[in-house]
């Protein structure tokens, strides 16, 4: 059996039957109580600063909060359905519908039935639905990175101008969105320089097998000659192999972003003698400062410069094209429709990049090297055994295609695995590979069992795992999205806001609503970043005030405060005023991290000896059992001296449970 597109006769009703039915489920599983669980930290900042927009207030790239495009998309939903947690969120659940949709552009090379599995996988995989429903762009960014991957293979196939064009337009939008552009560009570019030195290697090969000599200085000249020959026609559309001609669009459109990358020299021993500031880690971070801004606007001069001559050796006619459909796009998006023309661009060329270079310091997470290892098993468990499996049929029967997708699997995994920041919802970008070759490979295991009607074994007995696997995958989707979706048993669940904090807005509505005399205040504890998700949630309330109690707190008749547990020790408070019932609350709350941060190869070794240390993991695996009383917070007091009314705490419930 070959890894590669089995066309059977398609039946255009009943495929158009799977698609609509897999397509509607994505969405009513993606906005069915979409607004319900309490903002994240992360959610309220792009939905506070989406609605700053929306009420004419403008928006100033920040790339700590990514590209402005979720911020501006968003925006529009607000002018258009108002602003709320579930409106908030929707843009979210269109694209990851999107995202469900668009293996039917795809099936040429997946197959009518691998198309249509892939759509299923993506539609119930447990890390797409719940970063679905999540204000973050990284469900966007996969929507663009697979966009880009058809668009490529397209043109592999045609070499069709305008799938260059879409490519430029699916490029901008990825840069737009999330500076995990570049590692998607870097891997694609990787790709297409492996098969171009492929072909290069191969030239050599048969220029070597006519040579009497073997040395090195042999190989050496040979391989340059290949790589002179290569080039003795220039780099023109028309002389060269699909895969250069996207080679040189991907470079050439992206390579005065990557000026920034520079940065990672400036505390080596090539710059740091020179105290050249080209990414700062204080005042604006990512930017240059001093002479490293004269460093960087000629570096990104150079950049343009070549990137236009290397367009015009190519092919002009269709490369200005691509570059006028990539500038305007990013262009348009870094200004906040031309609202920040100078600021846009200048953070859009250098900041995006530089700012992360500086997080990559970081760390932020700090996760153990195996963490997206475990979240994979956890949650992906079904792409990745399927892949496992694929990638074993694929060394024993390769193809060109099949040998794409395990690249794409493999590099992306390492990728994410050595970057310093690890989190969560950054499994959504591992995800999608192994889901596409998994569904690719599930429809050509599928058409065999058709064809040969459960003869071969093998295939047999991997579809029974398969969909044993998908059941039990269906089952940890639903249960991590709809109900434990904003508590931390979940590894998903990342540092997320307590559901006990929606509970505690209403009763300060409740307050609020009794209230016959001038209008509460209310002052929010900045401390620890208490400002978020309050900032969204008060965002309608004029009197409201973020201060920082540390120090002594002057408390008000009348007014409500939203104080940091470790501002507030009950001994402190009832020393300065009478303060009855005070009730703890949850703000944020989190994942018992030190479960797992201890596992190495030794210990997992010496615990498995014993069965009954099995029990443990494989309860947690199933149900998520076994960890509620572990869970971690970082807590609030509401004083108002006119008292308020106790809050039956969730978060309560689910530590004894």
């Amino acid at each position: 059996m070959k890894l590669e597109t089995i066309k059977p006769k398609r039946n255009s009703l009943i495929e158009s039957f799977y698609y609509v039915s897999i397509i509607s489920t994505a969405f009513l599983l993606r906005i069915l109580n979409l607004g319900h669980q309490a903002m994240h930290h992360d959610e309220s900042m792009h939905a506070y600063y989406s609605w700053q927009l929306s009420e004419g207030f403008g928006l100033i790239h920040n790339p700590m909060l990514h590209g402005p495009l979720q911020m501006e998309l968003v925006s529009l939903i607000f002018n258009l359905l108002g602003d709320t947690d579930f409106t908030a969120r929707i843009i979210y659940a269109i694209f990851g519908t999107i995202l469900v949709g668009l293996p039917f552009l795809f099936r040429n090379k997946l197959g009518t039935w691998g198309s249509v599995f892939t759509s299923l996988f993506l539609c119930f995989s447990p890390s797409m639905l719940y970063f679905s429903r999540f204000a973050r762009n990284d469900i966007i960014i996969a929507v663009f990175t697979f966009g880009l991957i058809i668009a490529i293979w397209k043109f592999f196939d045609t070499q069709k101008e305008k799938y260059l064009l879409i490519i430029s337009c699916l490029l901008a939008f990825s840069f737009g969105t999330k500076e995990s552009a570049f590692l998607i560009t870097a891997t694609l570019i990787i790709y297409c320089a492996l098969n171009f030195l492929n072909e290069i290697i191969n030239k050599m090969n048969i220029l070597l097998k006519e040579s009497k000599s073997l040395s090195l200085i042999t190989i050496f000249s040979t391989f340059i000659i290949s790589l002179k020959n290569e080039f003795s026609k220039g780099i023109s559309h028309n002389n060269i192999r699909p895969y250069l001609s996207i080679l040189i669009v991907l470079i050439t459109l992206t390579l005065p972003q990557w000026a920034a990358f520079s940065g990672i020299f400036q505390n080596t021993f090539l710059l740091s003698w020179s105290n050249l500031i080209l990414v700062s880690d204080k005042n604006i971070i990512g930017m240059p400062e001093g002479f490293g801004n004269l460093i960087a606007f000629s570096l990104i001069a150079i950049m343009i410069l070549v990137s236009i001559f290397i367009g015009y050796k190519w092919n002009w006619k269709t490369w200005w094209k691509c570059a006028l459909i990539f500038y305007t796009i990013w262009i348009l998006i870094y200004t906040t429709g031309l609202s920040n023309f100078i600021g846009g661009i200048k953070s859009g060329l250098w900041q995006s990049l530089g700012y992360w270079i500086v997080q990559q310091g970081e760390g932020r997470g700090a996760q153990p090297e195996y963490y997206y290892l475990l979240l994979t098993v956890l949650y992906e468990y079904l792409p990745l055994f399927i892949s496992v499996i694929a990638t074993i049929y694929h060394f024993k029967r390769p193809t060109k295609f099949s040998g794409f997708l395990v690249y794409w699997v493999l590099i992306t995994f390492i990728i994410y695995t050595i970057a310093s920041e690890k989190m969560p919802w950054l499994l959504v970008n591992i995800a999608l590979p192994m889901i596409v070759f998994s569904g690719y490979f599930t429809g050509i295991i599928f058409e065999k069992i058709l064809k040969y009607r459960f003869a071969n074994k093998s295939n047999t007995i991997i579809a029974v795992v398969v969909i044993i696997l998908f059941c039990l995958s269906v089952r940890t989707s639903l249960i991590a999205t709809f109900v434990n979706s904003d508590i931390p048993k979940e590894m998903l669940v990342y540092t997320q806001t307590s559901p006990d904090l929606k509970k505690s807005l209403s009763i300060i509505d409740e307050i609020d609503s009794q209230n016959v005399g001038p209008e509460i205040n209310i002052s929010i504890d900045t401390t620890s970043g208490y400002t978020w998700p309050w900032a969204w949630y008060l965002r309608n309330r004029p009197n409201v005030s973020y201060d920082n109690y540390k120090e002594d707190i002057e408390y008000d008749s009348g007014k409500i405060f939203i104080i940091h547990s470790e501002n507030s020790k009950p001994d402190r408070l009832i020393k300065n005023i009478n303060v009855v019932n005070m009730q703890r609350i949850p703000h944020r709350w989190w994942f018992p991290e030190e479960t797992y941060r201890a596992l190495s190869l030794a210990n997992l070794i010496q615990k498995n000896v014993d069965p009954k240390n099995w029990i443990y993991p494989i309860q947690y695996w199933f149900n998520r059992s076994n960890i509620g009383y572990k869970i971690g917070s970082e807590d609030f007091y509401i004083i108002y001296l006119e008292g308020f009314k106790e809050i039956n705490l969730i978060s309560d419930k689910i530590r004894h449970n």
